[in-house]
């Protein structure tokens, strides 16, 4: 892919640390109106509290996918199995599954690291920011939001070319990714 040239200004008005990382977040799901594509390396909450802001964001996307076929894909690491991330991501894997949101890992060989959201044409955040309830409580995470064109451009591409090079995790290996065909529990176990 090939790099861009960028002035030595750039539209990025906003670093985003800790709580306004999160209320953010929620703004731009909130005013998302066709395309809202996350790469984390990891995702972790407690989808059954209420108040875990993380656990609310996906929610509100899941309402927001069913309601309007809003554009949403995750993009995340794909941990071996002594890795810390390993069954959080996986939890999410199932999750994203259930209710129908495409989602891949990067290939088996690699890590994501890098962490981006891309909302419509207008906007990418980029930074330390996990999909993780300790990140948005973390105030020593630091992300920034960029609105300038060519980034957002460039950033769509860079997303767009690991989503092809990206795999279903091996669970569902067989299956189509949630978006067209039945499932059981007992098949993604």
């Amino acid at each position: 892919m090939k790099d861009i040239n960028l002035s030595p200004v750039f539209f990025a008005n906003i670093s985003l640390h800790g709580l306004s990382f999160g209320n953010r977040v929620r703004e731009l799901i909130s005013e998302c109106k066709f395309r809202f594509w996350v790469q984390t390396y990891v995702i972790s909450c407690n989808t059954r509290r209420a108040s875990d802001p993380v656990a609310a964001w996906l929610r509100y996307l899941v309402d927001k996918f069913h309601s309007s076929k809003l554009d949403i894909k995750f993009l995340f690491d794909a941990p071996k199995s002594n890795r810390h991330n390993f069954n959080t991501n996986s939890h999410f894997s199932r999750f994203f599954f259930s209710n129908g949101i495409p989602f891949r890992c990067c290939s088996p060989k690699s890590t994501l690291h890098g962490k981006i959201i891309i909302v419509d044409d207008y906007c990418v955040i980029a930074g330390s920011h996990n999909w993780a309830t300790s990140s948005v409580k973390n105030s020593s995470e630091l992300s920034v939001e960029m609105f300038d064109p060519e980034i957002v451009s460039y950033m769509s591409r860079l997303f767009e070319s690991r989503w092809e090079k990206s795999v279903l995790p091996k669970i569902f290996h067989g299956l189509d990714g949630g978006l067209n065909g039945s499932y059981s529990e007992s098949d993604i176990r």
